[in-house]
């Protein structure tokens, strides 16, 4: 479904250890985005749409976002947009703190306390601890998946269906419409067949 578990997001000037995080995650097998290596045309030393805009497709394509925090993340121009993009999109945002310095600086930050917040170290098993979850969800909502972003090709296939529907034929209409109900019900968490 995702082309990337993680979408990296971290500071340039932690280069260094953004690339230690990375180089972990793929000897854990995670398929990783990190704009350096997938990306390496874009400029992210200045704000341009077209950055933006192919930032917001890798976003897109990936199931989570690992913010690398450092003391020098609060000062980049990208990650605070990349984390409230990426919020809003997809939902499922990890904070990792490079080291404890870092872990108490993210802890002091209000915006990032809305988060996840890893400990520093042992990377590996706290992230597959914390997809596992978002992948059960993820399976759960490919019953179809109707709402959101993701699901543009799905709630495309309903309206082809109520479009070819003959408006009088009421047992068709509701038969869809039954169909569109359950999943959201599906999206909420609810069992229509509780009733």
């Amino acid at each position: 479904m995702f082309d990337y578990d993680v979408f990296l997001s971290h500071a340039a000037a932690d280069a260094h250890d953004a690339d230690a995080v990375r180089h972990l995650l793929l000897a854990a097998n995670f398929r990783v985005y990190c704009d350096r290596y997938d990306d390496p045309a874009l400029d992210r030393s200045h704000v341009t749409s077209a950055t933006a805009e192919r930032l917001r497709k890798r976003m897109r394509q990936s199931n989570s976002m690992l913010y690398v925090a450092s003391a020098r993340a609060p000062v980049s121009k990208w990650m605070p947009w990349e984390l409230g993009f990426f919020d809003g999109v997809r939902g499922k945002v990890l904070i990792y703190p490079i080291n404890e310095e870092a872990l108490t600086a993210a802890e002091g930050q209000e915006y990032l306390s809305l988060f996840t917040i890893l400990r520093p170290g042992s990377l590996e098993a706290q992230l597959r601890r914390e997809l596992s979850g978002a992948d059960n969800v993820i399976r759960q909502l490919q019953e179809p998946q109707v709402f959101g972003p993701a699901d543009a090709d799905a709630t495309g296939g309903y309206h082809d269906r109520l479009a070819r529907i003959n408006p009088l034929d009421a047992r068709q209409l509701m038969g869809v419409q039954a169909e569109i109900w359950n999943a959201w019900l599906r999206l909420w968490g609810l069992n229509s067949r509780r009733r």
